[in-house]
């Protein structure tokens, strides 16, 4: 859909609610669609991206945890120059089909 001086996902976080909702709503479905696919893409990347942080420290938190003894839980991962911290609104590890995890 070829729209003239159509608003461009990125304007938005600088408009007002108001602006927006004021949009042609030829505009407001484009950007609903653009929306849509952009989150969807953003999730399949944060999957991926949380993938390979188990791929790479599992091991490491299973150690910690044993050597505290215990089974579950969050562990932070020390590297030799950074600490990777669980994110905090995790309550337990998410868990991937085998198929989208490839170590």
């Amino acid at each position: 859909m070829n729209i003239p001086n159509r608003i461009q996902i990125d304007d938005l976080s600088a408009m007002e609610v108001a602006d927006i909702a004021s949009l042609p709503v030829e505009q407001l479905i484009v950007l609903q669609g653009e929306i849509a696919e952009r989150l969807t893409i953003t999730k399949l990347m944060k999957d991926r991206f949380d993938s390979a942080l188990e791929c790479r420290f599992s091991l490491q938190a299973r150690e910690a945890r044993a050597a505290l003894g215990k089974d579950t839980g969050k562990r932070s991962a020390n590297t030799a120059t950074h600490w990777l911290l669980p994110p905090p609104d995790l309550a337990k590890p998410s868990r991937w089909p085998v198929s989208l995890v490839s170590c």
